[in-house]
């Protein structure tokens, strides 16, 4: 992520939804799901429809690294 913004990652019932903090604040974890927060994100990408997902372990013996294939669009999405 560009400038050294932090990555946030949304799971949704059928899509993943990616977005960074436009200001960075040292509590912003605290207010990500408060109600009254004047927290704002700003999407990175178009969100990946979980229909044209697969999820698969790049190594079997490390279970912290997965990788995403986008079936329609073509592109690999590591994490």
């Amino acid at each position: 992520v560009p400038n050294e913004k932090g990555l946030l990652t949304f799971l949704f019932n059928d899509f993943l939804l990616f977005s960074t903090i436009k200001t960075l604040s040292n509590n912003w974890q605290s207010q990500l799901f408060e109600p009254k927060s004047s927290l704002q994100s700003k999407n990175s990408r178009l969100p990946l429809l979980l229909a044209n997902v697969i999820a698969a372990n790049e190594i079997p013996n490390d279970q912290l690294n997965f990788f995403l294939l986008g079936r329609k669009l073509m592109k690999n999405y590591y994490f």
